[in-house]
């Protein structure tokens, strides 16, 4: 009697240990079916997803989407469990870029990649940590000394404004409102005047050493003082090429972003860095990028009273940009 129930309950044994190993292989493969079809498909048209047919879409190339996806692998990375296959990393990583690039809904999202909308909200927030910790630290970092100084070679050579090192100007970026939320020592002599490097910004920006600013146009102005504008505004157009690329490519930048602010802002950074990396990967800017519509708020400029700081160095520009061999 004693054998039989032994023997009866190394048979249970043997069916539990069996009965498990079938359920871990009936998840494996019902996920690898998933994945190979639900996921991989188009739910409305039932056509393999293919990178190429919505790189538009994407708004990389392909070879800056393997760059990003071998840059946050080891934070974004996933391991498959007994049960379920994990989402592989270069599918989440879509799916973050496809939210960032076009705005979309979380819902028409996951019905585009086949998954929850809580999962299309966790590979949005995952990636955009991941670009913080790894991607942000190479593609925007302040220059040093060198790079300034190839950097003030190129606005001369372009533009003839030396000394000049960037332009600064400013972008909507419409989110939810919060509640209760409370540059370089080498220098030129220029005219006279020791000029150190500096940017360039709108009437809107307080004129500094470091920050040069167009003359208000009263109606009154010089031809020297319109000169001067004209020089501004022509090497100062670059920031706004580079704001309306960037906006074209993520679209996620002209809609309201609902989500929280913390998060927001993590996301407007991560469209800096991925922005950064097509640029630097010379990636194609596509013509439908340009069909945008822009809402801007209206520009307050700040009017020239009394003693600026920074007088002098716009003085002694003046004088350069109206010398005959410039």
């Amino acid at each position: 009697m004693a054998d039989c129930v032994e023997a009866l309950l190394v048979l249970v044994l043997l069916c539990r240990n069996e009965m498990e190993e079938m359920g871990r292989l009936y998840y494996q493969l019902y996920s690898r079916y998933m994945l190979n079809s639900k996921l991989l498909y188009n739910p409305k048209h039932q056509r393999r997803f293919r990178f190429r047919r919505r790189k538009k879409n994407f708004r990389v190339s392909r070879q800056s989407f393997d760059y990003i996806c071998n840059q946050v692998s080891g934070v974004m990375g996933r391991r498959d469990t007994n049960y379920r296959l994990c989402i592989p990393n270069k599918k989440r990583v879509a799916i973050a870029l496809w939210k960032l690039a076009t705005g979309g809904e979380y819902r028409t999202i996951s019905h585009l990649f086949g998954v929850g909308q809580s999962t299309v909200c966790l590979c949005v927030q995952d990636f955009c940590w991941a670009t913080m910790e790894v991607l942000l630290p190479l593609h925007i970092t302040f220059p040093d000394v060198e790079k300034l100084v190839e950097m003030a070679t190129f606005f001369n050579r372009r533009w003839r404004a030396p000394q000049c090192v960037g332009a600064i100007d400013g972008s909507h970026i419409p989110i939810l409102a919060p509640r209760d939320y409370p540059l370089g020592q080498n220098k030129m002599t220029i005219s006279g005047c020791d000029v150190g490097h500096y940017l360039i910004g709108d009437p809107s920006y307080p004129m500094q050493r470091w920050l040069m600013k167009p003359f208000s146009d009263t109606g009154r102005l010089t031809p020297e003082q319109h000169t001067y504008n004209y020089r501004l505004s022509s090497a100062r157009s670059v920031v706004e090429m580079a704001f309306g690329r960037r906006k074209g490519r993520w679209r996620c930048l002209l809609k309201r972003n609902d989500c929280e602010l913390e998060l927001s802002k993590i996301m407007t950074v991560t469209c800096c860095v991925l922005h950064n990396i097509c640029e630097e990967h010379s990636d194609n800017f596509t013509d439908d990028c340009h069909e945008l519509v822009y809402d801007q708020p209206a520009l307050h400029p700040l009017p020239d009273n009394g003693r600026q700081e920074g007088a002098d160095v716009r003085s002694a520009l003046m004088d350069y940009f109206n010398m005959g061999d410039h």
